[in-house]
């Protein structure tokens, strides 16, 4: 959205350091979300800076970067308990505020909520800190 919004603008030297300033805020949150990607236990790919999250091809199951197409073949589908009838529990309130901090954000509401099959889960809306 920041992106179309640039395109609006004069140009002026006001465009330009708002422009440097929402590049500087994309990288910020890249940073962040991979930080966050490592924390919940997912493979960085290091073909670029920041890095790259390595995601699951859906029919094979192993873990690609979506930017370089590198392969772990050793690896496979690692997935957060969603299911409340799983063993394991979901992070808390407490580990999802120090999973944002790590990540440079900081915690500007929470609250609980049902998803589509009834299952009540915890959201944060995060703030970037800058």
């Amino acid at each position: 959205m920041l992106k179309s919004v640039k395109d609006l603008l004069p140009n002026t030297p006001q465009k330009e350091a708002a422009v440097k300033k929402i590049s500087e805020a994309e990288t910020a949150f890249t940073i962040a979300e991979a930080k966050a990607a490592q924390e919940l236990g997912y493979d960085l790919c290091r073909c670029s800076w920041p890095p790259q999250i390595m995601l699951v091809e859906t029919q094979s199951g192993h873990i690609s970067c979506p930017k370089c197409g590198k392969k772990d073949v050793g690896s496979t589908i690692r997935q957060l308990p969603f299911d409340s009838n799983q063993a394991t529990t979901m992070p808390s309130g407490d580990e999802l505020t120090e999973i944002a901090r790590v990540s440079g954000f900081s915690v500007s509401s929470s609250y609980y909520s049902d998803g589509k099959e009834g299952n009540l889960g915890l959201y944060q809306r995060w703030l970037a800190k800058f």
